[in-house]
């Protein structure tokens, strides 16, 4: 599990940085988005691979989870835990 927050100096939207966040997926099976943020999640070689993101005019905020295939069932609920306790900071101001 990371989570990591950069400032968002290239002006990068929320379509933006969806698209660029597919690319390290090989397989999306979930997708969801809101005003400012995204999930992606889906396989990446013999993983599973889950994003969220959090995107704002001065920042943007990652959680990223990666766990092997073979145990989704085990880990789908921890993942769906920690998912919907993840608060971003200020995505509306540099760090």
């Amino acid at each position: 599990m990371t989570a990591s927050g950069i400032n968002n100096v290239s002006g990068d939207t929320l379509e933006s940085e969806i698209f660029n966040q597919s690319k390290s997926i090989d397989e999306i099976t979930y997708r969801k988005k809101g005003k400012n943020w995204f999930v992606l999640s889906g396989f990446k070689g013999s993983e599973v691979l889950y994003i969220k993101t959090f995107i704002g005019a001065e920042s943007i905020n990652h959680l990223s989870m990666r766990y092997p295939a073979g145990h989704k069932t085990l880990y789908d609920d921890i993942v769906h835990k920690i998912s919907h306790s993840y608060k971003p900071g200020d995505i509306n101001a540099f760090h």
